[in-house]
């Protein structure tokens, strides 16, 4: 596998959303953390639970919060094996960002379909048309993050058939 970063061009209302869906997570991993729920099937009901409790959940595709319960379920088995540390909360600086699943999102072009959020538009200066064209179609996950310098995508790719 590998990753391409690319950089985010969103627009105005997009970046307002993009920061929500970050912060819903991340509000999500905490919430969980805080009331011990180390199961997924057990996260998935809690974020459920949440979501009536929070509107502001309601703003952030299901699939993205759920990701917040099988990635806590993981880091808690990887605790117990003796691998890391006991699952903490995350602060705004040391978060990871928003995972996203292949049916969950396209690319076409220079552009990337987020649920909820529509096209943003993108700038990849590294791939040529041919590789980008091999990556569009073998991408497996995306990442989203936000930094000082703007929002960034992150395409996790299986490379092991490429040109």
């Amino acid at each position: 596998m590998k990753i391409l970063k690319i950089k985010l061009y969103p627009k105005a209302k997009q970046e307002e959303l993009l920061r929500q869906f970050l912060g819903n997570t991340r509000f999500v991993w905490n919430k969980l953390v805080e009331m011990k729920v180390y199961s997924f099937i057990k996260g998935c009901k809690k974020i459920t639970e949440l979501k009536e409790k929070y509107e502001f959940l309601q703003l952030s595709p299901s699939h993205t919060l759920q990701q917040m319960a099988r990635k806590l379920n993981q880091a808690y088995k990887n605790y117990k094996k003796g691998y890391t540390n006991k699952p903490s909360f995350k602060r705004k600086k040391n978060f990871d960002g928003i995972l996203i699943f292949p049916e969950h999102f396209q690319i076409l072009d220079k552009k990337i379909k987020i649920p909820k959020l529509g096209w943003i538009k993108f700038k990849d200066k590294i791939s040529s048309k041919e590789k980008f064209k091999y990556i569009q179609q073998h991408t497996k996950q995306i990442w989203i993050k936000e930094n000082a310098q703007g929002f960034f995508a992150y395409l996790v790719f299986d490379d092991s058939s490429s040109q």
